[in-house]
């Protein structure tokens, strides 16, 4: 896929529903948790996901090379994008 191709993961990393699947293995996962009926006047905290997965789509694990580091983090772990906690917004 192209960087503005595909579905939405974070980083285009595989994406798996880990909380419904008990047997994917990984080491780090991405988890996503859109919840804002905590607040009362601005509501929005729950497109935070979303949002930090569409900034994400630049990013790749084939070139995430840290010159900090001087390694690329993706290879010594599996990380997975295991989508979002199911919120139900009515009932808190």
């Amino acid at each position: 896929d192209l960087s503005y191709t595909g579905p939405l993961s974070y980083s285009h990393l595989p994406y798996t529903r880990c909380l419904d699947d008990s047997s994917t293995t990984f080491d780090i996962a991405i988890l996503g948790m859109p919840f804002d009926s905590a607040t009362s006047y601005r509501p929005g905290a729950r497109f935070g996901p979303y949002a930090i997965r569409s900034g994400s789509r630049r990013q790749s694990p084939g070139v995430g090379y840290r010159l900090d580091w001087m390694m690329n983090p993706y290879t010594r772990a599996e990380v997975i994008d295991c989508g979002d906690v199911p919120i139900n917004p009515y009932d808190n």
